[in-house]
């Protein structure tokens, strides 16, 4: 029941803390929610329907953009596991711009995609091999790789939490950590996905009335971003600092 627990955690630490949570990342996300939506509209608009190319400006625009997003989406993830982890106080509805943990923080993830991508390149390639002509073959092996993948970057995720804190920890380490978790990952993933399904279920049910709906819909985006982000922080905190998970 490990899993269950890990995941039980991570979502009550964000609703015990909502009023925090909403002070560290509240602002920030919907300037995020503002640039996903201006980001959706401009790739629609720049390519005019995948008729015409876009233009140099458009394509700008997008860099731009994902550079924003990015960096909004780092800036929460670390402040909210300061908050947890070294129980720092946001002060203002505007977290503290922590510049090295941050770039720490998004050379850790760059590393990780890394490795997940390499891991899928070589699946897919074996896949590839393996299940030609084989329709059902092929499929079984996919699920199996896409759970692998997930395991992989939870196996590696507490590397996060840590940059975030001004701890150093290596891949070796983190691995290490996280050892014989394979069963409560994939719990936490079917978890996880049971959770998305049921909030985009709510946000759906807003979505013909103007206004409200966008907000149901954010709400619902905001509360799986920090869910996301505590399912880190708990990982780090249980594995690596061995808290208790009440």
């Amino acid at each position: 029941m490990t899993g269950w627990m890990l995941f039980k955690h991570a979502v009550a630490m964000v609703l015990r803390n909502w009023r925090e949570a909403l002070r560290i990342s509240g602002l920030l996300y919907l300037v995020l929610a503002v640039v996903e939506l201006s980001f959706g509209q401009s790739m629609q608009g720049g390519g005019h329907g995948g008729n015409m190319p876009m233009s140099g400006g458009a394509i700008l625009i997008q860099l731009l953009v994902a550079v924003l997003y990015v960096i909004l989406s780092l800036w929460i993830a670390v402040s909210w596991h300061r908050y947890i982890l070294l129980e720092e106080m946001p002060e203002g509805y505007v977290p503290q711009w922590h510049g090295r943990p941050i770039m720490r923080y998004l050379g850790f993830s760059l590393l990780i995609t890394l490795i997940v991508a390499l891991a899928a390149a070589l699946g897919a390639t074996a896949l590839m091999i393996v299940g030609k002509g084989l329709a059902p073959v092929a499929v079984a092996l996919g699920v199996f790789l896409v759970l692998y993948l997930f395991t992989v970057f939870y196996r590696l995720s507490p590397m996060l939490p840590a940059a975030a804190i001004g701890e150093d920890m290596g891949l070796k380490e983190a691995w290490d950590k996280t050892k014989g978790l394979t069963g409560a990952i994939l719990l936490i993933i079917a978890l996880q996905m049971a959770l998305t399904f049921g909030l985009q279920l709510f946000a759906l049910g807003f979505a013909g009335i103007p206004i409200i709906g966008i907000i149901a819909q954010i709400a619902a985006n905001w509360f799986l971003t920090m869910v996301m982000a505590s399912l880190l922080t708990t990982f780090y905190g249980h594995f690596v600092q061995e808290r208790a998970l009440l």
